[in-house]
């Protein structure tokens, strides 16, 4: 029994060996069509930094020779799950107005707006990527205004602006404790402008 099982997992080690030539081989040969066929396992696994190489690698290739437009998807999209999330932006924003009838550019405008999302960080910090995520989620919503996604986007920009409405006030609450209250005035004049809801509630 014992005996079998080892000859089972000697078999297994073999073949697996012998994939990885295999694929090794076809990667570093010119059989582009065979290398995206890798690249696409690799992405169906979620094994995004394996075949990010290989889509830029035909992306290179194959420019101007005929359409790359889910190559270029797959190859943005990567990033973006990968956690490359600045690439990830750019290369969704690229690719939607690259190709803004493929199927896919709705899914890529709302992905690049995720992007700026997972770079936003805590109230305190800087928020420039909260004032683009808000802005890539309203560019979304403009141009997708039947998408599924809609929804959730409207309630990031709420959630995003609850952000820089705290940060706002705290900002000016901070200059009326050290006592700073001509710039506490000006500063939460400022906010009331910017936030009028505030005021109302």
């Amino acid at each position: 029994m014992i005996f079998k099982k080892f000859y089972i997992l000697f078999i297994f080690a073999i073949f697996a060996s012998s994939c990885n030539v295999s694929t090794n081989k076809i990667l570093k040969g010119n059989d582009l069509e065979a290398k995206l066929k890798i690249a696409d396992k690799y992405y169906a696994k979620k094994k995004y930094d394996k075949c990010i190489p290989i889509y830029e690698e035909a992306l290179t290739i194959l420019k101007g020779q005929k359409s790359v437009d889910d190559i270029y998807y797959k190859y943005a999209n990567s990033y973006y799950q990968n956690g490359s999330y600045e690439l990830g932006a750019f290369y969704l924003r690229s690719f939607y107005n690259t190709y803004p009838a493929n199927p896919n550019a709705e899914t890529a405008g709302f992905s690049e707006a995720m992007c700026y999302l997972k770079q936003s960080p805590r109230y305190s910090l800087e928020q420039v990527n909260t004032q683009k995520a808000i802005e890539v989620f309203q560019a979304f919503v403009d141009r997708y205004p039947k998408s599924a996604n809609v929804p959730i986007a409207n309630t990031k920009i709420d959630e995003l602006r609850s952000k820089l409405r705290k940060k706002a006030y705290e900002s000016a609450y901070l200059y009326y404790k050290i006592g700073e209250y001509h710039a506490a005035a000006v500063s939460f004049d400022n906010f009331l402008n910017e936030f009028p809801e505030y005021g109302k509630s």
